[in-house]
């Protein structure tokens, strides 16, 4: 039955989007990848679950990460470990934080920040969410250069339709 579900949202994603898809499915965190995407990265420990998806190619600077937090830590707390973290290990300039609003993701309530900066002079912006989900607190990031947000938003909305976590 999983598998008649799996293949009828696949097929139905599809046919929406008239692309052939695939989906990464481990450790609690379902999404469908779309086409011209892949996986680049995937952690797992005790505290923290996290998958990256990303634009193919070396002039694709397109990204879409999920965190699958312990549920102790808060949503706050969440959006300020990948804050940290993006202003830790980044490699960029002119790197700055919004202030946060009110949002939806998934059609939950969430927190949204902005966030802009300069990776090799390129400007690029995206968005940091953060949500609760079955007792897990949930950090979606978002970001692509400008030049390439109106792209990657159909991508970026089948990401958010499709991601599941159980």
């Amino acid at each position: 039955m999983r598998k008649l579900l799996l293949f009828a949202l696949i097929l139905f994603t599809a046919t929406q989007c008239h692309v052939r898809k695939g989906v990464y499915e481990r450790d609690g965190l379902t999404f469908v990848v779309p086409d011209g995407w892949k996986v680049s990265m995937q952690i797992k420990n005790d505290a923290i679950q996290y998958a990256m998806a990303s634009r193919k190619g070396n002039d694709n600077l397109a990204t879409w990460e999920v965190y699958r937090m312990n549920g102790v830590i808060s949503v706050n707390q969440g959006i300020q470990i990948v804050a940290q973290e993006m202003s830790d290990n980044f490699i960029f300039t002119d790197y700055e934080l919004g202030r946060p609003t009110s949002s939806q993701y998934q059609n939950r309530d969430a927190v949204r920040y902005p966030f802009r900066y300069r990776i090799l002079g390129l400007p690029q912006r995206g968005f940091l969410y953060g949500y609760r989900q079955k007792g897990y607190t949930i950090i979606v990031m978002l970001d692509a250069p400008d030049e390439e947000w109106l792209e990657v938003m159909d991508d970026y909305d089948l990401l958010e339709n499709t991601l599941e976590v159980k």
